[in-house]
């Protein structure tokens, strides 16, 4: 799973769609350029602690998510699961919200640097380059919302962001 923090990506998503409702009021002049947000996240070590993270809650779920999909499979099918299978059920789900629960806030404490670290940069270069908004190349082009149907070359600012993380800001 790729590393987005949720208060970034909601942040880029809200700026993005007011930007779209907005755009009859640009100016002719406005400069909009893109940046890979999980990219220069991860390029912070904070974001490399969160990646690992991630992983050590990937290996830990697993084997949850598998005992789980198995019920849910038997279920599927058609089969009837025995009160025991079914308590089972519900321990194995508890047992697995509380586990996505411990990392998400382990997750949310890691990433905490590396969010502000690249929020400071996207908005000094951005300010230092006269840009007037900066939108997640990811989220746009995922959105599913044609939020972004072309873009020149030229306009990915990811590189110098992570260069300046990578700098301390």
């Amino acid at each position: 799973m790729k590393f987005k923090t949720l208060a970034l990506t909601f942040v880029l998503a809200l700026g993005a769609l007011f930007a779209i409702s907005q755009l009859n009021a640009q100016p002719a002049n406005s400069k909009i350029v893109f940046v890979d947000a999980a990219r220069a996240l991860a390029s912070h070590p904070s974001g490399r602690a969160v990646t690992e993270i991630q992983a050590r809650q990937e290996q830990e779920s697993a084997p949850i998510v598998e005992q789980i999909q198995a019920l849910q499979l038997k279920m599927q099918q058609g089969q009837q699961l025995t009160p025991t299978e079914e308590e089972n059920a519900d321990i194995l789900i508890r047992t697995l919200r509380t586990v996505q629960q411990r990392y998400a806030e382990e997750i949310l404490q890691a990433s905490e640097p590396a969010v502000l670290s690249v929020n400071s940069s996207i908005a000094s270069i951005a300010e230092s380059n006269g840009y007037t908004m900066v939108l997640d190349g990811n989220i746009a082009g995922q959105s599913g919302l044609g939020l972004v149907v072309y873009a020149q070359e030229g306009l990915d600012i990811t590189d110098q962001v992570i260069a300046m993380v990578q700098a301390g800001n």
